[in-house]
């Protein structure tokens, strides 16, 4: 199975930093990332085929041990990853959505938000790179074009320099 590759990167100028938001084509889980950030609905973490829980099963045998979850806030959960799970991140943020509270991209754009609230705090010194698969482009049925613009915002608010070195933030 082909690897990542780095086909396009963007620089925001949000005006305080340099930045650079690298995307990748290929398999999200091929590369090695510090934390990387799923979409789930609200309180689902089942390995449903076609969704990123169900590739860390069927590729990893990983499934989400929901006693072992951190709530940071409404919609944000963090799932810290062992070792002996091998998989290619240290930590899983699961962002979640709540189909009662509107339509896809109103609550995508609320998540977002929230997301880009708490990041910042989640990040830590030794951490080098944070991947978000375009979240809730697969069973949110969220328009690829809005995902990125609105991650591409959100990656713009997370201080590159509360980490000890570049921080490659990945779409």
């Amino acid at each position: 199975m082909p690897g990542p590759h780095l086909f396009n990167i963007v620089y925001p100028d949000d005006g305080h930093q340099d930045l650079a938001v690298y995307f990748y084509a290929g398999d999200i889980l091929a590369m090695e990332t510090d934390i990387l950030v799923v979409s789930a609905f609200q309180g689902s973490y089942h390995p449903v085929g076609g969704t990123l829980f169900g590739q860390l099963a069927s590729r990893y045998r990983f499934y989400v041990p929901e006693n072992e979850l951190e709530r940071i806030s409404e919609h944000l959960v963090r799932l810290p990853v062992r070792p002996e799970d091998g998989l290619p991140c240290k930590t899983i943020l699961i962002v979640e959505m709540n189909h009662s509270l509107g339509s896809a991209r109103d609550i995508m754009l609320r998540t977002f938000s929230e997301l880009g609230r708490h990041l910042p705090d989640l990040i830590g010194p030794n951490d080098r790179r944070i991947s978000f698969p375009l979240l809730g482009t697969g069973s949110q049925h969220l328009p690829r074009e809005t995902a990125a613009i609105e991650l591409i915002r959100l990656t713009s608010q997370i201080d590159q320099h509360a980490t000890e070195g570049d921080l490659d933030l990945c779409l």
